[in-house]
């Protein structure tokens, strides 16, 4: 038996409801509280539970839940280990930052831009995930991938490709590009910065630092001097 037209539109309906909206995005704030401490503890028990994730690769039966130190459980350190060294390290927070974002517009409490936030949350979590494995490539006595091996992966092959004062520029370049999009400010902000540190060298040097209306007087009176020399001439 097929399903009817109307069993469809009473589901379309119900989902639409913002009693199931609300539902939903509930189920979604309380994912993204269960993963804040499952990830967040990571850092603090994940040393200890690696072993046990170990074991729990070869399916090995004697691991019991019980054993794991993680504030919520074996579930809890399985999905923050593969969060944090598998996927994105600490750039795994801005995902669950979507999350909670998500739940809260579902749930009818703030009026996100959904696609915004989405588009700013992938990119701090690929820009956190590849700076952080570059700035902790030399730390060899961590459990903690703090890039994942997302970032791994990714600043190896651009250290191999560019070096590192080109990963650099990469991520400066990124960056500023980053804040661009997300606020109309940073150029003004970011040529603020460049003329005061203009001027503040200008002053150590010494040299009087001419405002524009100052240079369009003196050019003034430069064009009026000439004039008068030529008269002179005739």
């Amino acid at each position: 038996m097929g399903i009817s037209n109307n069993t469809v539109d009473k589901y379309k309906e119900l989902f639409k409801s913002d009693t199931a909206s609300f539902v939903i995005g509930l189920i979604f704030l309380l994912f993204t509280i269960y993963l804040l401490i499952a990830v967040t503890s990571f850092f603090f028990t994940g040393a200890a539970d690696q072993g046990l994730l170990e074991v729990l690769k070869r399916h090995d039966d004697t691991v019991k839940a019980s054993q794991f130190e993680n504030y919520v459980g074996q579930q809890g350190a399985v999905v923050s280990d593969f969060l944090v060294n598998k996927c994105f390290g600490a750039g795994s927070y801005f995902i669950i930052l979507l999350t909670g974002a998500i739940g809260l517009r579902l749930m009818g409490i703030r009026r996100f831009c959904i696609w915004k936030w989405f588009i700013c949350c992938s990119l701090l979590t690929i820009w956190t995930s590849v700076f952080l494995a570059f700035v902790t490539q030399n730390i060899t006595d961590s459990f903690i991938y703090w890039g994942g091996l997302h970032g791994y992966h990714v600043c190896t092959w651009l250290t191999d490709q560019l070096g590192y004062p080109g990963v650099w520029l990469i991520l400066i370049f990124t960056a500023i590009c980053f804040l661009i999009y997300a606020s109309a400010q940073t150029i003004i902000w970011i040529r603020s910065l460049l003329t005061l540190k203009m001027l503040r060298h200008s002053d150590k040097e010494g040299e009087p630092v001419a405002s524009e209306e100052d240079s369009f007087v003196d050019a003034d009176d430069e064009d009026h001097e000439t004039l008068l020399t030529e008269s002179e001439c005739k």
